[in-house]
């Protein structure tokens, strides 16, 4: 799977977050690379400018819904399109890995693409996957904690409910759709109201992460 980025000015990245679904089983291995533009739309996806070794997922890695993946140095993209990609290995479909669309992004043509080594060639995904660059040097390279003292109220909701925790800080709280797509990313503080009232009825899946640990809960909407 590649994430087309477009890259303004200088910036240093140092691995590549991918966010996978629940269904997604431990033991699948994943390369993280990125690419230049022009040479995956020539179909040379095995020329990247970068890449990480070979990682097994762990089943913390499952739970928490994400993955955080370095490259063995940080890398320095200057202006310019790019690819992020994320190189998946199952084990013969024993261990299946899945990554989530993106919808909390724009989704401009050729924003995301699927690389198939049998046919040699790439193609069009429809839709953004979730897979992010890495910029920040102080993150680790995976969750491990989980999250506790996180409530979310009224659930059932109409839409509008109430996000609360123990603990202050920063959260990031992520909605995932009934088919496994990522349709909102909010940044709330302490406690917060939020409005989802614009999504179509049914049941929700919204991980909760703050820089050291993460939660997922389930949330309805009627």
């Amino acid at each position: 799977m590649l994430v087309n980025y477009v890259v303004t000015a200088p910036i240093t990245v140092f691995g590549l977050e991918f966010l996978i679904t629940e269904s997604s089983v431990a033991g699948a291995a994943t390369v993280v690379s990125l690419h230049v533009e022009d040479d995956v739309l020539a179909d040379e996806v095995g020329l990247p400018i970068t890449q990480s070794g070979i990682v097994s997922i762990t089943q913390a890695q499952v739970d928490a819904g994400r993955v955080q993946q370095l490259f063995p140095t940080p890398y320095t993209l200057q202006p310019g399109r790019y690819y992020a990609s994320v190189e998946m290995y199952s084990n013969g479909n024993t261990n299946d890995v899945r990554i989530l669309n993106d919808q909390t992004v724009p989704q401009p043509s050729l924003a995301s693409m699927i690389y198939l080594p049998s046919a040699g060639e790439a193609y069009t995904n429809g839709n953004a996957a979730a897979i992010r660059l890495m910029t920040d040097p102080s993150i680790g390279i995976a969750e491990t904690g989980m999250l506790t003292g996180i409530s979310f109220h009224p659930n059932p909701s109409n839409g509008l409910f109430r996000f609360e925790s123990e603990e202050q800080g920063v959260f990031v709280v992520e909605v995932v759709s009934p088919i496994g797509e990522l349709v909102r990313s909010l940044t709330v503080q302490g406690n917060s109201s939020i409005d989802l009232s614009d999504l179509a009825k049914g049941a929700y899946m919204l991980r909760v992460s703050n820089a050291q640990a993460s939660t997922t809960q389930r949330l309805v909407l009627q």
